[in-house]
C-alpha cells in the first residue's frame, strides 16, 4: 500500500507526478514553473487502489459566440502491491475498458466518442490480479460539474489580490474544492472544504510569485468515498474541473 497521490490532467493529455496532499486548508507556491495545472487533488490516506471518474471541462473562446465550457468525461485508476503499481487485469468504468501502461490505467475519448464518458454514478469493475482482488463498485456520490468561474476574464493582474470562484457548479455533490494559480515561475494552490465557501482569494503578495505570462487558473470539486473487499482497501474519488488559460501581466 502506498500514500494518496495527486494526478495531473489538461484537456489533450494525462501527466502524472507524485504529490502528498490532506484535506486541511493550505496555500503554496511551489516555484517549479509547471504550466501542467492538477485536476486532482484528494484526501491523505493509503490504499491499494484509487480509482477517480473526471468530468474535466476547458474554456474555449470561440469566435462569434465567446467563452464555452468543453466538457470531456474520463477516468484513471491505479493499484498497489507493496511499494509497486501492479496490473489488477481488466479495469472498466461504465462498461468501457481503460487502457493499462507503465502502471496507470486510463479511459480517454476517442473520435467516435469525443465527449468521453456521460457518468450518473461511476461503475467500476476490476477483474483483479497481482494481489488485487475482483470486485464491482458502482459509487453513490453523484458526479460534480463544473461549467464557469465567477470571474471569465482571461487577464490577471499579479500585483492585486485575486478572487477564484465558481460560476455554475454542481457543488452540492462534492465535499471538497480545490483553487489553483499556475504560471510560469511558480503555482499557487489550496483546498478547502465545500462548507468554506465557493471562492478563494490569493493575496497580492502571493500572487507575484507565480511570474508573468501564460497560465492557467483552475478550480475541482471532489468527493471522496472508500470500499474495502478481500482485505483490501480502495479509494473512489468524483471529481469535476474546470481549467482556463489566462495572461498574467
Amino acid at each position: 500500500m502506498r500514500k494518496f497521490i495527486t494526478y495531473f490532467l489538461s484537456l489533450m493529455m494525462i501527466v502524472f507526478f507524485v504529490v502528498g496532499c490532506s484535506e486541511e486548508s493550505s496555500t503554496e507556491p511551489d516555484g517549479n514553473g509547471t504550466n501542467n495545472p492538477p485536476s486532482y487533488i484528494g484526501p491523505g490516506g493509503v490504499f491499494d487502489g484509487v480509482l477517480v471518474a473526471i468530468f474535466t471541462a476547458s474554456v474555449i473562446d470561440i469566435p462569434g459566440i465567446g467563452p464555452q465550457a468543453v466538457q470531456i468525461g474520463t477516468a484513471t485508476a491505479f493499484f498497489y502491491s507493496g511499494s509497486n503499481n501492479v496490473n489488477a487485469g481488466t479495469v472498466s468504468v461504465d462498461g468501457e475498458d481503460m487502457t493499462y501502461n507503465s502502471g496507470i490505467y486510463i479511459y480517454t475519448p476517442d473520435a467516435l466518442n469525443p465527449t468521453g464518458l456521460s457518468f450518473g454514478n461511476p461503475s467500476w469493475n476490476v477483474a483483479g490480479g497481482n494481489g488485487i482482488p475482483a470486485f464491482n463498485y458502482t459509487t453513490s456520490n453523484g458526479m460534480p460539474s463544473i461549467t464557469s468561474f465567477q470571474n471569465s476574464s482571461t487577464t490577471v493582474d499579479v500585483s492585486s489580490d485575486y478572487t477564484l470562484g465558481l460560476g455554475t457548479a454542481s457543488v452540492n455533490l462534492s465535499d471538497s474544492l480545490y483553487f489553483g494559480v499556475y504560471g510560469p515561475s511558480g503555482n499557487l494552490y489550496i483546498t478547502k472544504a465545500r462548507s468554506q465557501g465557493s471562492s478563494h482569494t490569493f493575496t497580492a503578495a502571493e500572487m507575484a510569485t507565480v511570474g508573468k505570462g501564460a497560465g492557467y487558473v483552475q478550480i475541482a470539486a471532489y468527493r471522496f468515498q472508500e470500499f474495502m473487499t478481500g482485505g483490501k482497501n480502495f479509494a473512489f474519488v468524483n471529481e469535476g474541473v474546470l481549467t482556463q488559460a489566462v495572461t498574467l501581466q
